[in-house]
């Protein structure tokens, strides 16, 4: 399948992009103005099964070469315009490529996004949320996206235990994903268009704790992008989540406050031993450790982390030791996702904060 994954013009001007899934099958994702995700179900090496929305028909999809220089296209029969073409193109956007590695005896896989003119460039390694998590998830993709479309490399894995990488998340402390992330950031250096020497953890959510353990156990990690990720311990961080669900069911606060311990005892009862490793992990002795540039967002309205206290622990970390180099940038409107107020798409000034434009960009914190 390697030589079929890649941007391809779906129509005028319109590109899309035909990428690894997590289930051995392609996905055509929309990352651009129209934002969607498709099924490339294989039925042979040259055919697939286009799965789109529910709503949407399901049609044949079938590979060719059709030119002297083995050009790739697909092409599909549409009821309104009959047979459609796709041509793929070798310059817009970013290659994407598979990344196999190991952490000891786990098996890991990947997604690598190199951007397509000049480098060595500077690249980042994504490390996931919570639970099960993947390389096609849409909102991963985006973040890619954007940084790949900067000139900056991503390398975007399947989760320890999800999609084509082995192990278990459910039987994993933060120590071993931190130290997955850190197998990924020495195989991210030996690839040929990156610069080893800026080579960066990026964290959503739960990867905000695994980001600055990772980067303490990584030498050749060369900064650290926390995202939505809690600075108090995930003890305290899910009894702020509780609370807040609690209050939006419409119960009285005194009632919210009575059944907050068993709302509490009932999710760790889901996975008990990864809260009795993981439950009162504190990343702030790995923050005020780090004398490397790092870069901390958060949403002003999240109800998963309690992002006041974390922006104060962590300004007080970069009070205390004069050598950290932190920057914290809260967006206001904003939740955990940092999605635009009032819409389903990723901010834009977030984006940008990441890739170009913003004194605070990637490539900024990485030279």
């Amino acid at each position: 399948m390697d030589r079929l994954v890649g941007w391809y013009e779906l129509k005028a001007g319109k590109h899309v992009l035909l990428t690894y899934a997590s289930d051995g099958a392609l996905r055509l994702v929309g990352l651009d103005d129209e934002v969607f995700s498709h099924r490339f179900v294989p039925v042979s090496q040259s055919s697939f099964r286009w799965i789109r929305g529910r709503d949407e028909p399901e049609t044949n999809v079938e590979f060719i070469s059709g030119d002297d220089n083995g050009q790739v296209h697909f092409k599909w029969q549409d009821e309104a315009q009959g047979t459609c073409v796709a041509t793929k193109s070798s310059t817009y956007g970013y290659s994407v490529r598979q990344l196999q590695y190991r952490n000891g005896e786990v098996s890991l896989s990947g997604s690598m996004f190199i951007p397509r003119s000049g480098g060595p460039f500077p690249a980042v390694v994504m490390i996931h949320g919570s639970g099960t998590s993947v390389r096609n998830n849409l909102w991963y993709m985006r973040i890619a996206h954007s940084l790949a479309m900067g000139n900056i490399a991503v390398l975007l894995p399947d989760k320890r235990g999800s999609g084509k990488s082995k192990g278990d998340w459910r039987t994993a402390s933060f120590v071993d994903l931190a130290h997955d992330a850190r197998a990924a950031v020495e195989t991210v250096c030996r690839e040929s268009e990156v610069d080893p020497c800026h080579v960066g953890l990026w964290g959503l959510s739960q990867g905000g704790w695994i980001a600055p353990l990772a980067a303490n156990l990584t030498p050749q990690a060369a900064f650290v992008i926390s995202i939505s990720g809690p600075a108090v311990p995930p003890n305290q961080q899910l009894r702020y989540e509780e609370r807040h669900r609690l209050a939006r069911t419409g119960l009285p606060r005194f009632l919210c406050q009575a059944i907050l311990p068993i709302a509490v005892w009932v999710v760790k009862q889901r996975l008990p031993e990864w809260w009795r490793m993981n439950g009162e992990f504190d990343s702030l002795p790995f923050w005020k450790s780090l004398t490397m540039p790092a870069l901390m967002v958060y949403g002003s309205d999240d109800v998963l982390t309690p992002v006041e206290e974390s922006v104060r622990k962590l300004a007080e970390v970069k009070q205390a030791n004069p050598k950290s180099d932190f920057t914290i940038q809260v967006f206001e409107g904003s939740g955990h996702g940092l999605l635009e107020p009032g819409s389903n798409g990723i901010r834009k000034d977030f984006l940008n904060l990441q890739s170009v434009g913003s004194t605070q960009s990637v490539r900024e914190i990485a030279t």
